[in-house]
């Protein structure tokens, strides 16, 4: 017990000033820093020499004027180089759980998203425009800059997915060897019926919805639709379906008067411990202490 609570990443609590959800800062230290995680979504860029991140199974070194976007809940470290400047922002999304493309984006993306020169140069010119506006907003003198700053993050947010969707379907239309082949009506027929399946498991994941069920209901054999799902996603049907349950979870975990029990039965899981051990394989804490650190003053 006392070894695995040392592999226990440190949770590192995020204070907001004036009762506000966001913050943005310059850093200019040459400290690392060690695996840990927080509830805010996390942008960075550097402004004068490289940083860089490990996420998960990912390690990227970030370039001046690339934007790293590190998703809420996933355990990162830092490294920084003998000098440097970067600009970090700290933001709050929770507040916006209607918005229906945010829990889809989420879904998807993997934990580390980089908005560097690899992607189309007009995407990542406007990726280090936006983090320079924001900046501008944050640190001027202009009536409800919250409100645009949480612009500039949408924003970028938008570019991640659009660059994600793009590289699924150049994916999905050059095939696995290699060999180009026009997108037909056919490929965007599927696109749009798996984007339905989303928003259907993103309405029903508290349900006990299979894999074979969705399947006959979007219309696909079991494996053909298993094979386009991960193609259009990057993740499988299950792995998708649990994200949105956990998310869900978190909601519902705001309430104090919901036991973990309940919450786990209303998210669809059958047993308190396999959501225990769903919960704490996607956000690297338990839901106990997940309601903890929710209803902390931080």
């Amino acid at each position: 017990m006392e070894r695995k609570a040392e592999q226990e990443q440190p949770f590192e609590p995020v204070k907001f000033q004036d009762n506000g959800h966001v913050k943005v800062f310059i850093n200019s230290i040459t400290d690392d820093f060690a695996a840990h995680w927080h509830i805010p979504l996390e942008v960075l860029m550097p402004l004068e020499n490289e940083y860089t991140v490990e996420c998960g199974n990912i390690r990227r070194t970030v370039g001046e004027g690339e934007v790293a976007l590190i998703a809420p809940g996933a355990v990162h470290a830092l490294e920084a180089p003998p000098r440097g400047k970067r600009m970090f922002i700290q933001a709050d999304i929770s507040c916006f759980p209607q918005i229906r493309e945010l829990d889809i984006l989420f879904s998807v993306l993997p934990p580390l998203t980089v908005i560097g020169r690899e992607a189309p140069e007009v995407m990542w010119k406007e990726a280090a425009g936006t983090m320079e506006q924001i900046r501008a907003d944050y640190f001027g003198e202009e009536p409800f800059s919250e409100i645009a700053v949480y612009a500039g993050l949408f924003r970028l947010l938008s570019l991640a997915g659009r660059i994600f969707a793009a590289s699924r379907e150049e994916k999905a239309v050059t095939g696995k060897n290699g060999e180009g082949r026009c997108r037909t009506e056919r490929d965007n027929a599927n696109r749009e019926r798996i984007t339905a399946v989303c928003e259907y498991i993103r309405e029903h994941c508290t349900e006990q919805i299979t894999l074979e069920q969705t399947a006959k209901t979007a219309g696909f054999s079991k494996y053909h639709f298993a094979h386009l799902f991960r193609d259009f996603t990057g993740v499988t049907f299950y792995k998708y379906l649990n994200r949105q349950r956990i998310m869900c979870a978190q909601r519902l975990l705001a309430d104090p008067e919901r036991t973990v029990a309940e919450t786990a039965m209303l998210c669809g899981y059958e047993s308190l411990s396999a959501f225990n051990r769903m919960f704490k394989q996607m956000r690297g804490c338990t839901p106990s202490q997940f309601r903890k650190i929710h209803n902390s003053p931080f």
